[in-house]
């Protein structure tokens, strides 16, 4: 459809529409086109030269900015100035309206000023009258100009969260695993055939999924911050959500340390504009909860997630999704400070609460699941553990599939409540597959694929391979200590397991080393009293006990069941090995002093250990 309808027009007529009548605007036409196409295309026929595009690169450009989705630099007319374009197209028309009113407002005048002569109060009221009906034309035009500049600003502004909302999408589709591949593909489809084989052979121990996180940090996340604060400055709601997109991914693929500015700066930003109490701001601050507590800080997170609790509750009530989300949180925070009864209530609402909402096979609630299968690991509940785990993990290869992170997850606790019970069989494949796909998807630094080499350096040490076991334990270390430094409850756990690795070979003064960094480091990382302390304090007796030091070993022992019975109970898998530790150590100072009395403390502790189980009819037979 043209401009104008010139059907049937005479030569003359349809020049002197095309030249004084405005074109149909293409909103008309189709609806869809109402905006910045409908601006372009206003621009580009406009009647006046100076408000036209100068020249056709302008027109080209403003095109290219609408595909781009940017500003645009065309503007719409102003009620004001259509109103002087219809003056002038209707010069004629104007004009008598102009002298009809000249002559009315001579009339006007001539009574007025004998009305004056007659009565001044009442020339007083009509010359205010007319004054203020002036006021109101003037006061129409402004508020007429206003509403378009709102509307203009609206726009924009929708415009803009557009844009945010598509980036934060882009950010969370970014795949490191696929990146990696193609890297090396492309590189060795760079090289001639003939020296291909060979150059597969020397990087065939390169992950190229920690190369391609180092370039997207480096080329993508850094520079990205960069663009987002100054391009988005006097925009804080969508500068808000790019950061918070952009923080959350970055958290996820393992980077993070420096994902803690742009969440942080995400929430300051959101507080300030929208209050504590938006839904936008509290599932920031969840996400900085989730941070802390993924760094090893799990009471500065808990404080976090029992603020966002109070106020999710209060404004968007009990089963919305961030307060779900929020309790299950909470429960992973307390659960890492071992207190079990309270992380226990807090995943059960949890789980309860997305079961009703969201159903039985939503990942939400598989999450959920997941936890309260942790939890039962942890308090030794082998058997409730490993059907919570079961579930998650059929649930989550239905749903999300093999190589998500949330399954390798359940896979990894799983193996670990199987491990548990010396089902090693069981156990191992479950332990090679996490590590497989999280070396292949999230690279060999991700703190999941550092627990996956953990797993197995405790399988290899349950095999009786301590060289290997090692091996995989100072790998594990260094990562860690990389990745979410040296105070970190998993870098203080990894120096207790190898100092088991050195005392298991022998090497008592290598076993010492590894215990003295865990105590100095789980000193400033464990709370008196945390059963991990304990843990720490068992790893310093058995080395005394290495060295011969009993009535040391002892002492330490003792306090370090002090602990463990006290915080996760004395029939804990935990409490009891240190309960065996106390005979193995007054067995063997009996054994270097016959006379003192040691044989009778054996007993004492004999008498702490869990019967035998009965054994199995089926086995006996």
């Amino acid at each position: 459809r043209l401009p104008h309808d010139l059907r049937d027009r005479l030569v003359h007529e349809a020049v002197r529409m095309i030249r004084e009548d405005e074109p149909s605007r293409l909103s008309e036409v189709d609806k869809a086109l109402r905006g910045d196409v409908e601006t372009i295309i206003a621009k580009a026929l406009e009647k006046e030269p100076d408000r036209r595009y100068e020249s056709a690169s302008a027109f080209a450009s403003d095109i290219g900015r609408y595909l781009e989705d940017q500003p645009i630099h065309a503007r719409r007319a102003s009620t004001w100035y259509q109103a002087r374009k219809f003056a002038r197209r209707n010069k004629a028309l104007v004009g008598g309206v102009a002298a009809t009113i000249l002559v009315l407002v001579a009339g006007v005048i001539g009574t007025t000023s004998f009305a004056l002569r007659a009565d001044a109060a009442r020339a007083d009221a009509s010359r205010s009258a007319e004054e203020t009906k002036k006021a109101l034309v003037a006061q129409t035009l402004a508020q007429e100009e206003t509403t378009d500049a709102l509307e203009a600003e609206q726009e924009r502004a929708m415009q803009l969260r557009q844009v945010a909302e598509f980036h934060s999408k882009q950010f969370e589709q970014l795949q490191p695993a696929a990146m990696g591949a193609d890297l090396e593909t492309w590189m060795l489809q760079s090289i001639p055939e003939a020296g291909r084989d060979a150059v597969a052979e020397a990087i065939r121990g390169v992950n190229f999924v920690d190369i391609g996180l180092d370039a997207l940090l480096q080329h993508v996340f850094d520079p990205s911050m960069k663009t987002i604060d100054a391009e988005f400055q006097d925009q804080p709601l969508v500068r808000a959500e790019l950061l918070n997109s952009l923080g959350r991914t970055m958290t996820d693929l393992g980077l993070r340390e420096a994902a803690k500015a742009p969440i942080d700066t995400a929430y300051a930003l959101r507080l300030a504009a929208i209050g504590p109490d938006a839904s936008d701001t509290l599932a920031t601050n969840n996400a900085r909860g989730r941070l802390l507590w993924l760094q090893g800080e799990a009471k500065e997170a808990e404080a976090i997630f029992v603020d966002v609790l109070d106020r999710t509750r209060s404004a968007l009530g009990a089963n919305h999704e961030i307060t779900l989300l929020t309790l299950n949180n909470l429960g992973s925070a307390l659960l890492s400070q071992n207190r079990f009864d309270e992380a226990e209530a807090v995943f059960r609402e949890a789980l309860q609460g997305r079961e009703r909402l969201l159903g039985d096979t939503h990942p939400d609630t598989l999450a959920a699941m997941n936890q309260m299968g942790g939890l039962a690991y942890q308090k030794g509940d082998y058997a409730g553990a490993e059907r919570l785990l079961r579930a998650a993990l059929f649930g989550y290869r239905e749903v999300l599939g093999d190589q998500h992170t949330n399954t390798l997850d359940a896979m990894s606790n799983l193996a670990a409540t199987l491990f548990g019970q010396d089902r090693i069989d069981e156990a191992e494949p479950l332990m090679r597959e996490v590590l497989e796909v999280s070396r292949r998807t999230l690279g060999e630094r991700h703190p999941g694929t550092l627990g996956a080499y953990n797993s197995l350096a405790a399988l290899y040490r349950s095999k009786g391979d301590l060289p290997e076991s090692e091996r995989l334990y100072l790998q594990v270390l260094e990562g860690m200590e990389q990745v979410v430094g040296p105070n970190h409850p998993n870098v203080v756990m990894t120096h207790c397991s190898l100092c088991q690795v050195y005392l298991d070979m022998d090497e008592n003064a290598a076993a010492a080393e590894q215990s003295a960094l865990a105590t100095e480091r789980g000193a400033r990382t464990f709370p008196p009293g945390h059963p991990l302390a304990g843990r720490v304090t068992e790893m310093e007796a058995r080395v005394a006990l290495a060295e011969g030091r009993f009535a040391d070993a002892a002492k330490i022992a003792s306090g370090a069941y002090a602990t463990l019975s006290g915080a996760v109970g004395p029939s804990h898998p935990l409490a009891v090995g240190v309960a065996r530790l106390m005979v193995s150590c007054h067995e063997a100072w009996h054994e270097a002093d016959p006379g003192a009395g040691h044989d009778a403390t054996v007993a004492v502790w004999q008498a702490k250990l869990p019967a035998p189980e009965p054994a199995n009819d089926s086995e006996s037979e």
